[in-house]
């Protein structure tokens, strides 16, 4: 069976650096689609060995919940960045290019959550949700050594946390199950910088 996690990285982490390559600037500065595209190609690149029947792109939530007979459900209207259909069902993954928005909360991603949890718990096609973001930091006119990079490594990992205990508590009964790849960089302008490529399995517990 396909590990849905180590797919989305690939994809992250792929349009990550191929922006960074471009433009000297990470993603969280860009359009998130680049992320959806990258993660799209490296779950279709294994399609035809994996059971994956079908993949979409920008499903539409009503077309979505209409299908799977949940219309009278309240469910936040708009697109899911991904949806793939295998032999066990559908699974949705929702990107996000920063963690935070510009008003420094969660709230996109809650949202997401509290869209994904309606599926899994009144659906039982839709098995699995996934969110998937960047976290980043910097700290600027620091020598590149141990220490700073630990320093930087301590703040995106400090930021994680404090995300992953905020929705542990407000969805008690969801299960995540995180991993997260990390990168510590130095840049031309005297900045030491952190980011992670983090993916969020979300399941009923």
């Amino acid at each position: 069976m396909i590990n849905l996690s180590k797919v989305i990285h690939t994809g992250i982490i792929k349009a990550q650096k191929d922006y960074i390559t471009w433009s000297g600037l990470g993603l969280g500065h860009s359009a998130e689609y680049l992320i959806v595209t990258n993660i799209a190609q490296s779950i279709a690149n294994l399609k035809y060995i994996n059971d994956i029947e079908f993949l979409y792109v920008e499903q539409s939530i009503k077309d979505l919940a209409e299908f799977d007979n949940l219309k009278n459900k309240k469910i936040r209207d708009g697109r899911c960045d991904i949806c793939i259909e295998d032999l066990q069902g559908y699974a949705i993954i929702e990107v996000k290019n920063t963690l935070t928005n510009k008003g420094k909360t969660y709230d996109s991603i809650i949202h997401d959550i509290e869209r994904i949890k309606v599926f899994i718990e009144n659906d039982n096609t839709i098995k699995d949700g996934y969110i998937c973001f960047l976290n980043a930091n910097f700290i600027k006119d620091k020598e590149d050594n141990k220490k700073n990079r630990k320093e930087i490594k301590s703040k995106i990992d400090n930021r994680l946390k404090s995300f992953k205990n905020d929705i542990e508590t407000n969805f008690p009964n969801l299960k995540f199950i995180f991993t997260k790849k990390d990168f510590i960089e130095k840049t031309d302008e005297d900045m030491i910088w952190g980011w992670q490529s983090v993916v969020a399995k979300i399941q009923l517990k």
